[in-house]
């Protein structure tokens, strides 16, 4: 039998934890389920994660549901209320407001208290909170153009087809597009479109959020199972006192089940130090940025899928198009995620202060070229004390680099056992692409791409980096993986002898299981056993790594 298979088995009882009961004396019950936490020397952040707060359990349950009535008492499915305005000014501290599954409401949600959860009841699709209403009084100014007054930024949506911004009015030249005119009186929003948008269901963002608090003030808030879609600027949106790390402010806030769909700006943020904030579980499909820490610390996103996120580059807000990014947020894991056809896939941007983040376990398919990073990965401006560590990854067809340094870097960057692979025509920059700093560490790392471009590309000197126990390898007929450093290197010999990188490193045919599909290793693959030990003890689906680590992201087990 397999020896790793052995020792796997003989693990097994050791990683087995179960749920324990306790009664407070105040006589409530609190369930929990502990988590295994790989505590190593490579997991322990400078400041360490705020532990979160057991959320008091709700004494109370709501009711709403479109077929309602406000004059009801909202205490039973049977009765009730029909708006969620009628939220607006009440104390509803520990108590649970649930929405009718399948029902829609064009209003705001702005949390009311705190210790309070947003929930669903019923059966069917998540109630929708939408930011948009439907949008008439248009007038026809030219062949095909149509215009009213409308917002400064928003969502335009007709007969359900997301359309397009575009920066001027005669770049209204094919269907689905709209531009915003800013500083007329209002401002005025065009649209192409072929038949009259009165006569088709239109929708344009009305409201900023759809689902906000109200400065600082709401903490332990539990949201679960919502659709936001729409908003003219964020579907939710957790605002703390302010960018200054001293006012920190502890959300202790959960989203989870939670969809975001095509809102302007972000699908799902906090910000202004409104921390302490777990995204699990949730999705966000078209937005301007996915999910975002925005100088606010302690964000986690787990489990977590983002795909089609749209660049905008306009005077009306300009966004990454990113799936899960963070900027200035210290504390910020991101793990077992999902991003597909976002432009700026999974990015923290340190913004030159010290900042810590963990981004492990996570599969990025796709990600699309646009201005001015577009890296499948990307870590920017990390303040002297920082360290990021990437750690077991898949990074498939990234367009400019699969993981991309682009600015002032004077922390500490780890890139430890990722698996990236790149058809021909993506990672145009390389398929690592270091312009800024040092202090980056490569270890264990698969690097397999086919067409004529850089496996591994610095910028500055060969020492920004320390690479070892890599496997690199160019698909045939390109069969030759460049490094770059002042020149083209061919070969990895030639490659060490220039940098004194890469000593153990090999290239050779990882042997993927397919290469195009399934990134997982063969029986006799040279990447099992290449690692170094580097502290970590789980690949990319929980497996145990069992004696030396393999390269890539996934542990062989037979």
């Amino acid at each position: 039998m397999n020896i790793k298979l052995i020792l796997f088995l003989l693990l097994l009882p050791v990683l087995s934890f179960g749920q324990q009961t306790f009664i407070t004396d105040k006589g409530d019950t609190v369930i929990i389920t502990p988590r295994i936490v790989n505590i190593t020397v490579n997991d322990v952040f400078i400041k360490p994660f705020k532990p979160p707060v057991v959320i008091p359990p709700t004494t109370g349950t709501y009711y709403i549901s479109a077929l309602g009535n406000d004059t009801n008492n909202g205490t039973s499915i049977t009765t009730p209320w029909k708006t969620i305005s009628r939220l607006n000014g009440g104390n509803f501290t520990d108590k649970t407001i649930l929405l009718r599954r399948g029902d829609m409401w064009r209003e705001q949600l702005t949390i009311p208290s705190s210790n309070i959860t947003i929930g669903a009841y019923g059966t069917g699709a998540k109630p929708i909170i939408n930011g948009a209403d439907l949008k008439t009084g248009w007038a026809q100014v030219s062949p095909n153009i149509w215009g009213t007054a409308g917002p400064a930024h928003a969502m335009v949506v007709i007969g359900g087809i997301i359309y397009s911004e575009v920066t001027a009015i005669d770049q209204l030249t094919s269907a689905s597009k709209y531009f915003i005119k800013l500083a007329s009186t209002p401002d005025s929003l065009f649209v192409y479109s072929a038949a009259d948008p009165n006569t088709l269901i239109t929708e344009v963002s009305k409201r900023e959020y759809c689902i906000a608090t109200s400065g600082n003030s709401k903490q332990n808030v539990t949201i679960d199972g919502i659709e936001v879609r729409y908003a003219g600027r964020a579907g939710i949106y957790f605002e703390g006192p302010g960018a200054a790390t001293s006012n920190s402010f502890n959300g202790n806030s959960v989203v989870k089940n939670c969809m975001a769909y095509a809102n302007r700006s972000f699908g799902m943020v906090h910000v202004d130090h409104y921390d302490n904030v777990l995204f699990e579980d949730c999705q966000a499909n078209y937005n301007g940025n996915g999910l975002y820490s925005w100088e606010a610390d302690e964000g986690t996103f787990r489990r977590c899928s983002t795909a089609n996120q749209i660049h905008y580059d306009y005077a009306t807000g300009f966004t990454d198009g990113g799936g899960i990014q963070g900027y200035r947020s210290d504390n910020w894991l991101v793990e077992n995620c999902v991003s597909t056809r976002d432009y700026d896939a999974i990015h923290i941007d340190c913004g030159g202060v010290a900042a810590n983040g963990i981004i492990r376990y996570n599969k990025i398919f796709d990600s699309r070229a646009g201005s001015p990073n577009t890296p499948t990965m990307g870590v920017g401006s990390s303040g002297a004390g920082s360290k990021i560590q990437i750690y077991y990854n898949l990074l498939v067809n990234g367009a400019s680099a699969a993981l991309e340094c682009y600015s002032l870097m004077n922390g500490k960057v780890e890139f430890y056992n990722n698996t990236i692979y790149l058809k021909a025509g993506t990672g145009t920059d390389g398929s690592v692409y270091l312009k800024n700093g040092d202090n980056f560490s490569f270890k264990n790392n698969i690097i397999a791409r086919e067409g004529p471009a850089r496996g591994f590309h610095t910028v500055l000197y060969p020492q920004m980096s320390v690479n070892d126990y890599n496997i690199y390898f160019n698909y045939p007929p390109v069969s030759i993986t460049q490094f770059y450093f002042t020149r083209n290197y061919t070969s990895l010999a030639a490659w060490r002898t220039a940098t004194g990188q890469d000593i153990n490193s090999i290239m050779a045919d990882p042997l993927f299981v397919n290469r195009v599909s399934d990134w997982s290793l063969q029986a006799g693959s040279p990447a099992i056993n290449k690692g170094v030990n580097v502290g970590l003890i789980k690949d990319i689906n929980g497996n145990p790594i069992i004696g030396l680590p393999d390269a890539g992201c996934y542990e062989y087990h037979n």
